[in-house]
């Protein structure tokens, strides 16, 4: 839950700084918002691989 308002609060604030024209701010919170994304996908697959991990030993 909370890295999801991570991810909007980064994408939000790299919308400002690209309308604002602060390139390298915008730059910057675009690989943060990348790297959330990654961090994200991880947390899914191992939210998954612990729910059929589970539902096996049952």
């Amino acid at each position: 839950m909370e890295l999801t308002l991570y991810r909007t609060v980064v994408a939000v604030g790299a919308a400002f700084a690209e309308l604002f024209g602060v390139r390298p701010l915008h730059q910057l919170l675009k690989g943060i918002g990348d790297a959330l994304g990654i961090a994200f996908s991880l947390l899914v697959c191992f939210g998954i691989i612990f729910i059929v991990g589970t539902a096996m030993t049952l």
